[in-house]
């Protein structure tokens, strides 16, 4: 179970969270060993998260959060650091007002998104470049090809606009 409240201020969001969790070990046999697991253990997990975002994609992030084994174990708790870089962007930018409201696009224009396949008419002029936060810290591609976002997916476009690849974003 997870809880979390987060709170702005300027370019700063802090969020404080915790988490238990339980953990049940079963025995493991693989390639003529046994391992014996015997664990079963509930951690509560408590932590700080502060979050600067910069120009609205790129953003940086530092935490520390502690971690309570509540059965006996061999140590009483442990912290744990973490930083990181991330790039966010709005998967719905472009689209006419009707489709920027929905969670998907039309049946019809979802099939013909697929690898080589091509952006349908109506969709070409409405993806967005991979904002250049995001991009600098990708590989850099051939000549003539882009990267832009539409309805969700980063899709990779060759020279010619055919969909050479393409995934989904997740929040």
């Amino acid at each position: 179970m997870t809880s979390s409240l987060s709170y702005q201020i300027g370019g700063f969001t802090f969020t404080l969270a915790n988490q238990i969790n339980y953990f049940h070990g079963i025995p493991i046999n693989a390639g003529g060993y046994e391992f014996d697991t015997d664990l079963e253990q509930e951690i509560l997990t408590e932590g700080l998260k502060v979050t600067k975002t910069f120009g609205g994609h790129l953003f940086v992030d530092a935490s520390i959060s502690r971690n309570d084994f509540l059965q006996e174990a061999a140590v009483d708790h442990y912290w744990t650091p973490s930083a990181g870089v991330g790039c966010r962007f709005n998967d719905r930018a472009g689209l006419p007002p009707g489709l920027a409201k929905k969670d998907h696009l039309p049946p019809g224009l979802e099939r013909q998104l697929q690898r080589n396949g091509t952006l349908p008419p109506g969709l070409q002029k409405r993806v967005q470049p991979l904002p250049e936060q995001c991009s600098t810290r990708l590989p850099r591609l051939p000549r003539d090809w882009s990267r832009v976002v539409l309805s969700g997916r980063i899709i990779l476009l060759d020279p010619r606009q055919r969909i050479v690849d393409l995934f989904w974003l997740q929040n």
